[in-house]
């Protein structure tokens, strides 16, 4: 892999990482426009639910792009992935909940595990295709 599909991996990845943690909600506040899409794609539980899996699906494909096949077993890999994205999940959670100035309760459990639900298709669709489609786009 060239030097440049490296660097364009690393960036779509933190650049995912980044978007996540942002606390998207805050910024309703801001802009007319913004807050009416952001209340179309979040105007329903599924709909919440959906957007949370599938950014944790991707962001659990991109990590698992960064894991050696060849020296990590699939169990590893579960478990880094997992691992990374029970970090970023449970950061996401409480970055929300600060920005939000909101209390811990069932809404952000059941994100989280939505959000880990999410990383394990995720892992599992990349070990499912063994990155091929991964490795032709990028």
């Amino acid at each position: 892999m060239d030097k440049q599909r490296i660097v364009l991996r690393i960036t779509l990845l933190f650049g995912w990482i980044i978007g996540i943690l942002l606390p998207m909600y805050s910024y309703r506040q801001l802009s007319p426009s913004y807050r009416d899409a952001f209340d179309w794609v979040f105007q329903t539980h599924a709909s919440h639910v959906l957007m949370h899996t599938f950014l944790y699906v991707v962001l659990a494909w991109l990590i698992a792009s960064f894991i050696p096949r060849s020296v990590c077993r699939t169990r590893q890999i579960f478990f880094y992935v997992l691992s990374g994205i029970a970090l970023i999940a449970a950061s996401q959670e409480a970055i929300q909940m600060i920005s939000a100035q909101a209390h811990f309760g069932s809404d952000e459990i059941f994100d989280f595990f939505v959000d880990l639900n999410g990383g394990l298709l995720g892992t599992l669709l990349y070990r499912k295709f063994h990155a091929s489609l991964f490795e032709k786009v990028f």
